[in-house]
């Protein structure tokens, strides 16, 4: 009989090499280790095949970005050199104007404001005489000045043709533009001065916002000696950083030394750092400026790199498809072992999670436990056979707690088969802890519990909202609290047809007892004070530190305003008391109270504050020690009351 495995016929040349090395590796016997060579063979032809044809469509893609780089390069200098080319018939028709008519006649001035409506992308059209004083041009309440001290003004006496300043600040509009000039003849020839338009850099970058593509490309334009005109990126849409300069890559260097006309590079643009591919473009002959095209390498060459992601995917995704193949020859004669170990390491994890010590588990039927683990016990102080065939009420605190319980989660597994709620539990000895429970349900009569015991984070976020509510050093409310309080209390006060007071206090000569005996003297006078206050009320009443000396008493359930003020006064005699501060001294405080009464007509919490502060204020002023009530302002009443002598 013949042994050997029939093989699938393939036209593809990896099939045919797979279906060779799979009957070479079994002729031999060494199937596991040809398997593994011929894996590493065809993987290495597939990363290879792929890396060429990666490598060819990346060159396409670049030279792609090239001729689209080249082609905005030419239409941006064909768009300048058409503005360029308006601007110098403008100035030449002046000029021709000039020497035909003189600067002083009304034709001239008319051609000038003619020219200039003609040119609406201009800041300014202007005439300068022979001394370079600009006067005729200039914006309303302007004042004429000089341009005699500008290198182009120099230059134009000298040229016959418009010259095209470097960047400059401008004198007018202090503003980096260039300056487009011609020199006015008269008519024996002599030089009779200058007429100038002045274009600002962010004409120039308006013009290149509409043909600079993407977020990160970029456009520039830079001058003769290459410095930088204007720049636009949708990055930086308004920048003028680099404007003026000379700063520029070696790459563009190196290309404008081969062809200073047009060419194109790749390299990250030397202002921003984003690598590009840039194309220029020197405009015509009598222009001397160069235009550059950027395009992101990072955005045109995107789909390249998807193309190349899916490509690797592909090569990746066959590699692990010949090698799964390939595998599960030497996989069959291993099956019986495999499934046996597998099976072994799958009872030790079961084993192990169930027998941890620190995530309690019960499997629970008709609310009684079944099986417990060893975390269960040791969570609730007991033996596992204490648990098993017990009812579930056994490791609750209540009744209330355990029929709760119960009706929650047989609701939630019936609906959605899961439950989770943090659940107060009962050790043996009584003491109770809080545990993260979450159930599943497994049949239809049985559910699994698992425990993790919170009690400690749930302390530790006790504690955390405790101090979010309450001052640090004296133990009192903050103003958090006070208003949370204040505003229960209203809301009683509005059901009950009652009223509210806030009792402002604020210590008389406690920055005394810190100048004297120190900050730790005075911390112990805030508590000693706290106390005071607190014992003076009642339990319902809200006590308050707002930080410093002042503090806030809430009184509610008080309809009587002279009981609120026999209160305060009580109040006022017990911070009287002296203190014992640094165990020799003691140091006596007073307080000035000022009360406002909440009356159930819907005013806020932050306005009795405000109001009881200003009576407590007003009492300052009466000579401290003493406590006044405020009241709603009517017209022609004042507002407070002192209620009370200084003691």
């Amino acid at each position: 009989m013949n042994d050997r495995i029939p093989l699938v016929k393939s036209t593809g040349f990896i099939d045919r090499l797979v279906n060779g090395l799979v009957l070479s590796l079994i002729q031999s016997g060494q199937l596991l280790l040809k398997t593994v060579l011929g894996i590493v063979l065809i993987a290495t032809l597939l990363v290879a095949a792929t890396w060429h044809n990666l490598r060819d469509s990346h060159k396409y893609h670049v030279q792609r970005g090239v001729d689209a780089a080249v082609n905005q390069a030419r239409l941006l200098s064909y768009e300048l050199n058409t503005e360029l080319r308006l601007v110098d018939n403008a100035l030449a028709t002046i000029g021709h104007e000039f020497r035909q008519t003189g600067s002083t006649a009304q034709t001239f001035e008319a051609a000038v404001n003619n020219q200039g409506g003609l040119l609406p992308f201009s800041k300014a059209v202007r005439v300068a005489d022979a001394s370079g004083m600009v006067r005729l041009g200039l914006l309303p309440g302007e004042q004429p000045f000089s341009i005699a001290d500008r290198a182009y003004f120099a230059e134009v006496r000298q040229s016959d043709k418009m010259v095209i300043s470097e960047p400059l600040i401008s004198h007018s509009f202090k503003e980096w533009s260039v300056v487009l000039s011609r020199k006015l003849v008269g008519p024996d020839g002599t030089f009779q001065g200058a007429v100038f338009v002045v274009l600002d850099v962010a004409h120039f970058r308006r013009l290149f916002e509409k043909l600079t593509p993407g977020k990160d490309s970029a456009t520039s334009l830079r001058s003769g000696e290459g410095r930088l005109v204007a720049r636009y990126s949708a990055m930086e849409p308004t920048s003028t950083a680099g404007v003026g300069g000379t700063v520029t890559s070696t790459a563009l260097k190196e290309t404008l030394s081969r062809n200073p006309e047009h060419g194109w590079y790749i390299t990250p643009t030397a202002l921003d750092g984003i690598e590009r591919i840039t194309a220029y473009q020197r405009l015509s002959t009598p222009y001397p400026l160069t235009v550059y095209a950027g395009i992101s390498t990072a955005s045109y060459l995107q789909p390249w790199r998807n193309e190349a992601m899916l490509a690797w995917s592909l090569t990746v995704l066959c590699l692990v498809l010949v090698t799964l193949g390939a595998g599960s020859l030497f996989i069959h004669q291993q099956r019986e072992l495999i499934a046996k170990l597998k099976n072994a390491q799958l009872l030790k994890e079961q084993n192990f999670f169930v027998e941890n010590d620190l995530i309690g588990m019960i499997k629970v039927r008709d609310r009684k436990i079944l099986w417990a683990n060893k975390a269960m016990a040791r969570m609730l102080g007991m033996h596992v056979s204490d648990l098993n065939q017990q009812s579930k009420r056994c490791i609750y605190p209540d009744d209330e707690t355990y029929e709760r319980l119960g009706r929650m989660s047989s609701e939630a597994l019936s609906h959605d088969k899961h439950f989770r709620s943090e659940v107060l539990l009962q050790k043996s000895n009584g003491q109770t802890f809080w545990v993260d429970a979450n159930a599943a349900q497994i049949t239809d009569t049985d559910s699994v519990w698992i425990f993790v015991d919170v009690d400690a984070h749930k302390k530790r976020q006790e504690e955390s909202d405790h101090q979010a509510s309450h001052d640090a050093l004296t133990g009192l409310a903050n103003r958090r609290l006070v208003i949370a309080q204040m505003e229960r209390f209203i809301a009683l006060a509005d059901r009950q047809q009652s009223s509210v007071a806030v009792c402002f206090i604020d210590l008389d000569g406690f920055k005394a007892v810190n100048d004297t005996y120190g900050h730790d003297a005075g911390d112990v006078v805030l508590q000693t004070v706290a106390k005071r206050l607190k014992s003076t009320v009642r339990d319902h009443d809200c006590v308050a530190r707002l930080g410093g000396d002042e503090f806030v008493v809430v009184l509610t359930g008080r309809n009587d305003h002279a009981s609120v003020v026999h209160t305060m006064q009580r109040c006022l005699e017990a911070v009287l008391v002296p203190i014992v501060v640094e165990d020799v001294h003691t140091a006596t405080v007073g307080c000035s109270i000022g009360i406002a009464y909440y009356e159930g007509d819907g005013e806020s919490c932050d306005s009795l504050i405000e109001r009881a502060d200003e009576a407590m204020y007003e009492a300052k002023h009466a000579g401290k020690g003493r406590v006044i009530e405020s009241s709603r302002r009517l017209l022609g009443e004042s507002s407070n009351k002192d209620s009370t002598v200084a003691i």
